[in-house]
């Protein structure tokens, strides 16, 4: 199944890899733009604090893959942009 992201439904997706095929993944996809650095943040469930599970992720990527809470029923995501610092 695959769920959009409400603030942006254009823009985001949140699928899971096809349960047929092991191991299993969540996989968070966005329109990354150049000059702008990406963070991605998780947590399996809402009463606990969303913590960082991907940071420093750069354009052209525009991936991020979930490999380490794919053995759970959930995940929550929340996708942090800021601009790139002039290096």
């Amino acid at each position: 199944g695959a769920w959009l992201i409400p603030t942006n439904e254009a823009r985001s997706l949140i699928y899971r890899t096809d349960p047929f095929f092991r191991p299993l993944f969540f996989v968070l996809q966005w329109n990354a733009v150049s000059g702008r650095v990406y963070s991605v943040y998780g947590t399996t469930n809402l009463i606990h604090t969303f913590e960082p599970w991907g940071t420093n992720i750069l354009h052209p990527q525009n991936t991020f893959t979930d490999t380490v809470h794919s053995a759970e029923d959930a995940a929550f995501y929340k996708l942090d942009v800021q601009l790139k610092e002039l290096e």
